[in-house]
């Protein structure tokens, strides 16, 4: 058995980890009473003042070592040209427009170069967006998360860019 516990910030990540664990209600179970992390070294004392107050047979007690199993990942890389009737300021425009609306929020932004994290259904995607101001104008994508992340905003945002006018060089 392991214990897996995940912080949320705020109501929409506490609402995403309900809906995985209604997913899985044959394997998964919130714990009874009251859980208690506590420090090797303090463990046997904490323990002792318990069982003081509380029969042995409603105390467990289990020894954890932390484990973090590999995540498949993946890094995708796009590029894109567009024609010389789209200039840059329209081209950067309508990726902000895309990022915007996938609620996508700008992490970094070092010169033409903007970092933006996405958070799908899937899972949550980096994303770093070159822009290369010559004419035409040309895009570098390359997407970085969990295989059905990536995958999900690699075919979305390609969808979209080739609509707008982008010529797709490569995957």
């Amino acid at each position: 058995m392991h214990i897996i516990q995940v912080e949320y910030e705020n109501e929409a990540e506490r609402k995403k980890i309900e809906y995985i664990m209604n997913q899985w209600p044959q394997s998964t179970e919130r714990p009874k009473g009251y859980v208690i992390f506590v420090k090797d070294e303090d463990f046997e004392v904490l323990y002792q003042t318990i069982a003081a107050k509380f029969p042995e047979s409603r105390i467990g007690s289990y020894k954890l070592a932390e484990v973090r199993p590999e995540i498949e990942s993946l890094t995708c890389r796009v590029s894109f040209v567009f024609s010389d009737m789209q200039k840059y300021d329209q081209v950067k425009a309508f990726i902000n427009y895309l990022v915007n609306k996938r609620r996508g929020v700008l992490v970094s932004s070092l010169g033409d170069i903007l970092s933006y994290r996405i958070m799908t259904r899937k899972a949550t995607v980096e994303l770093d967006v070159t822009f290369i101001s010559t004419q035409p104008v040309k895009l570098l994508i390359e997407i970085r998360g969990p295989t059905e992340g990536v995958n999900l905003v690699e075919k979305e945002f390609s969808q979209e860019i080739e609509i707008f006018g982008g010529i797709k060089n490569g995957k």
